[in-house]
């Protein structure tokens, strides 16, 4: 099954949710969040995300990220090599 969630969704399909509401249960084997860290305002809010990503896994599910690249390339924590 899939659940799809956008906190702002003016679709059908796509549950008008925020994540920061959702009580993990770890039970999906993959977990998609495209272009949401980037609006999150700090370091501390991106951090509880990717947790509770995490969370939402069943122990070996995949997590997959989606950042615009300029906020790799601008990023003070990211260099070429680590890219």
């Amino acid at each position: 099954a899939v659940r799809a969630i956008d906190v702002r969704s003016s679709m059908q399909r796509i549950e008008r949710v925020d994540f920061f509401d959702l009580r993990p249960q770890g039970s999906y084997d993959v977990v998609v969040c495209a272009l949401v860290l980037n609006c999150l305002p700090d370091a501390a809010a991106r951090g509880r995300m990717v947790a509770g990503l995490v969370a939402h896994l069943r122990p070996g599910g995949l997590c997959f990220l989606v950042v615009p690249r300029s906020c790799l390339e601008r990023s003070a924590a990211t260099t070429p090599a680590r890219f």
